[in-house]
């Protein structure tokens, strides 16, 4: 049976020392073609698997920097006397602007899980 197996284009197939996700599908490469079977995986061109590669990008293309997506928590410090932690206005602004808001709901969402 050929299968396709979709990996991010963010870290090549086995990775180099990270052990996520692509570990496992790498894992999964492998029990394919022992069984028989003909895995096909599209992932970055610069995975290393004994199957079919179809490349999305030419190579792994790393994670962006949190700091580029989500504001510094390092004003969410506690910084008053007791210890307690102080609000953070721009993080919660940041937070807020970038959640989608339901006008037909009488709740809102208050907290991210």
């Amino acid at each position: 049976m050929r299968v396709a197996i979709v990996a991010g284009p963010h870290i090549p197939v086995p990775p180099p020392a990270y052990g996520g996700t692509e570990r496992v599908i790498a894992y999964l490469v492998r029990g394919l073609l022992e069984e028989g079977h003909e895995p096909i995986l599209l992932a970055s061109g610069d995975s290393q698997v004994e199957c079919e590669l179809i490349p999305i990008v030419d190579q792994a293309i790393g994670f962006p920097r949190a700091s580029r997506i989500f504001p510094s928590t390092r004003s969410c410090a506690p910084t008053s006397s007791d210890g307690r932690a102080s609000s953070c206005d721009a993080c919660c602004r940041a937070w807020t602007s970038s959640t989608p808001t339901d006008s037909t709901s009488s709740t809102s969402r208050t907290s991210r899980t």
